[in-house]
């Protein structure tokens, strides 16, 4: 029953860490983002890079990404609505590009 309760302290003792606390940590909103910038670009098909600038203050930098096909997820329907019930997806392109 200890460790139980120890984990159980852990977690809500991370979840309770602020962004910029000291240590560092993620606030529990951001678990699961990937940190940076995210780019997408809308399917048009006389598009075959990007430049991408990006600035903090005075200081910017500018850089070209890799362009490729970028995906969605596609919902395919639930087995049910309950808690052991499963639902499926499938990844279709957007027509889209992303960087890698």
């Amino acid at each position: 029953m200890l460790p139980v309760l120890a984990l159980g302290l852990a977690v809500l003792t991370a979840c309770g860490a602020s962004e910029g606390s000291a240590g560092g940590e993620r606030a529990c909103t951001m678990i699961g983002a990937m940190p940076g910038i995210s780019l997408d670009v809308a399917p048009r098909p006389d598009v075959a890079g990007a430049e991408v600038t990006a600035c903090w203050g005075a200081d910017c930098r500018s850089w070209r990404p890799d362009l490729h096909r970028a995906t969605a997820a596609e919902p395919q329907g639930c087995t049910g609505t309950g808690p052991d019930d499963s639902c499926s997806a499938r990844v279709v392109e957007t027509g889209g590009c992303r960087p890698a």
